[in-house]
């Protein structure tokens, strides 16, 4: 007689199921954190921010001397003021779920409820609003760069470019979702691509496609972003002539920021001190004491953890002044705190004095809810409702800079 086995009796076992369903990719935002914990933050509305500099300055001595030809004062030149405006971006999200599917959620077997579905919702805007805390050289919201469009596969930039957005490939893609191709000299949405799996940690990715997407160089934004995002490090800390925050740096060179261009060379601690000294410069002081914040990769600060940067921990009573150990726990290097952020370009670091940024704001992060309404029917293809609801999230706000001259690095 034959034993009993579990081919013979499937049905009778449960299956083992893990009693959480959690995400595969990551959702941190130490940059756009970086913003949040600042106590830096201005309160407005849709007229924006308005910030007066004095552009000239009041101009013109005297150099006297004795006797009525040389006794006279010259006239002076006066200041000129200008103003620069940080203006509000409307970024929200929208949730909508089957209201069946609802009920089943509430129920004991159902291992997710309509509260994780809201988080993993909201995680993913967070992340988003990463990326353009990151921001690129104009304020576009290029979450890719184009190089081809071709045999349904999608193939992003990786190299690094004097400006930013260019080395992430199709890693910030997402399957299902529909991104506008933007050419990159008339501004017009050329096509789109939706990706048919995730494009993570790849420079490429499936897509299916509309319009002519093939269009090397070209940005790619989820639909209907392009220029409407917030403005963030990249476009604040930026050493090329441009409208910023609209004044001409063409005009008023003094708004375009210091850079070290290595051109292919490897980061190293003479690098960041450099950066450290161009701050201090711009300022033009005698003490380091003002807070600076420096932004890179984990990568590039592995990179200078391996040189010592930051490590070093001197046992000048044992006559080991020279050695470093291990890698930096508490990302701080005297006066700077490294804030490391995967989502950054590998090809970028910044340092910026925190004093000189902050947040503007109108609304703070929440429900759209001036309905007394957080949860809402919809109306349904007979528009008398239908067991569906939908909520949406929005938080209107940007970046701005209003130091006097002393910008970052």
């Amino acid at each position: 007689m034959a034993e009993v086995q579990y081919t013979d009796a499937p049905d009778s076992q449960k299956q083992q199921i893990k009693d959480r369903v959690v995400p595969i990719q990551e959702f941190m935002t130490p940059t756009a954190d970086s913003f949040n914990r600042s106590a830096r933050k201005v309160e407005g509305g849709q007229q924006g921010f308005q910030i007066p500099f004095w552009l000239t300055q009041y101009g013109q001595n005297s150099y006297l001397s004795p006797g009525a030809s040389g006794n006279s004062f010259n006239q002076p030149v006066a200041p000129i003021s200008g103003s620069m405006w940080v203006g509000l971006a409307y970024p929200g999200k929208a949730m909508y779920t089957d209201g069946i599917f609802m009920e089943t959620m509430d129920t004991k077997a159902s291992l997710i409820k309509n509260s994780q579905l809201r988080q993993l919702a909201i995680e993913n805007y967070m992340k988003h609003m990463n990326y353009y805390a990151i921001g690129d050289n104009f304020g576009y919201g290029i979450l890719a760069v184009v190089t081809s469009v071709t045999g349904g596969v999608f193939t992003g930039t990786t190299a690094a470019q004097t400006v930013s957005g260019y080395t992430k490939g199709a890693h910030r893609l997402l399957k299902g979702v529909t991104y506008d191709i933007v050419d990159e000299s008339s501004f017009a949405v050329v096509g789109t691509i939706t990706p048919t799996a995730n494009g993570t940690d790849s420079a490429t990715v499936t897509v299916t496609s509309t319009g002519s997407p093939n269009n090397s160089g070209a940005f790619v934004v989820e639909q209907g972003a392009f220029n409407k995002v917030p403005r963030g490090l990249n476009y604040l800390i930026n050493n090329a002539d441009r409208i910023f925050q609209g004044l001409d740096t063409t005009d008023y060179v003094e708004f375009n920021s210091s850079q070290v261009d290595l051109n292919g060379s490897a980061l190293t601690s003479a690098t960041i001190n450099t950066l450290k000294t161009k701050v201090q410069i711009r300022m033009n002081t005698q003490t380091k004491e003002f807070s600076r914040i420096g932004h890179l990769t984990p990568g590039q600060y592995n990179v200078l953890a391996i040189q010592g940067f930051g490590a070093r921990q001197y046992q000048a009573a044992e006559g080991q002044a020279n050695t470093s150990y291990g890698y930096p726990e508490k990302y701080k290097d005297g006066d700077i705190m490294w804030i490391c952020d995967a989502d950054m370009d590998e090809d970028r670091v910044m340092l910026r004095r925190a004093s000189d940024y902050f947040k503007f704001s109108l609304t703070p992060f929440g429900s759209v809810n001036r309905d007394g309404l957080t949860l809402r029917q919809a109306p349904g293809d007979n528009s008398v409702g239908a067991d569906a609801w939908y909520e949406q999230v929005r938080e209107y706000f940007n970046f701005g800079f209003d130091g006097d001259g002393n910008k970052g690095n």
